[in-house]
């Protein structure tokens, strides 16, 4: 009986990206797709956005996640994974009223007290924006400005981390639909669609939109 240290449902950027760092350890790390391919559900429609860290509510787990996800994908899987992406600057533009400015400033003062480099964050000017986007609608009154912000091919990058992951030993099983999850004897049973059955000592449960449904019909309740 096969027993892996961790597995992973879905084969999305998520489930991808924690088989990477997984797979930089000594463990062994099998990932299950239900489709033929990977990166072929919520990842695939995903824009694509590396996002500066500006938009979280300080202090939640998003905003530190956001933050550190950002510095890991600039500064760490740039260098090591090759996959289409490009720096691009993101604005929020703000049209017409003054509650769109002041909501402006207040999601540059959260990228402050998120911790973004205040190099990376300015509040533009109307006559600022057109001059960097003229056909942005002339009824703009500004925008906020983040230059540390990057797009990705995001089905490219989940091959690359997966195919990575795979060459330190990572097990990818596609069309391995998980129907059922039991916790006993202090192992996860696993059950994909052939009726063929996984252990596990830790399941990461990353099935993008399902995953809250593979949760609580698998008794994880508390899924949020």
């Amino acid at each position: 009986m096969k027993k892996y240290d961790v597995a992973i449902i879905g084969a999305g950027i998520i489930g991808g990206s924690i088989a990477y760092e997984l797979a930089q350890y000594d463990l062994d790390v099998i990932i299950l797709e239900k489709n033929p391919k990977v990166a072929n559900e919520t990842s695939i429609g995903n824009s694509g956005l590396i996002h500066g860290g500006f938009d979280p509510e300080p202090h939640k787990i998003e905003a530190k996640l956001n933050l550190l996800g950002n510095q890991k994908w600039h500064n760490k899987w740039f260098k090591d994974l090759t996959f289409p992406r490009v720096k691009i600057d993101s604005m929020v533009l703000a049209f017409d009223n003054e509650t769109e400015m002041e909501h402006v400033k207040m999601l540059y003062e959260r990228g402050i007290e998120n911790h973004l480099d205040p190099k990376d964050l300015a509040i533009l000017t109307k006559e600022e924006v057109l001059k960097r986007e003229p056909n942005v609608n002339p009824n703009v009154c500004g925008a906020l400005l983040c230059t540390s912000s990057s797009a990705i091919h995001p089905v490219e990058a989940t091959k690359a981390l997966i195919g990575a992951a795979k060459q330190n030993g990572t097990t990818l099983k596609v069309n391995a639909k998980v129907t059922k999850i039991v916790y006993k004897d202090n192992l996860f049973e696993i059950t994909v669609k052939d009726s063929e059955t996984i252990y596990a000592k830790k399941v990461v449960d990353a099935a993008g939109h399902y995953a809250d449904v593979i949760a609580s019909e698998n008794g994880f309740d508390d899924f949020k």
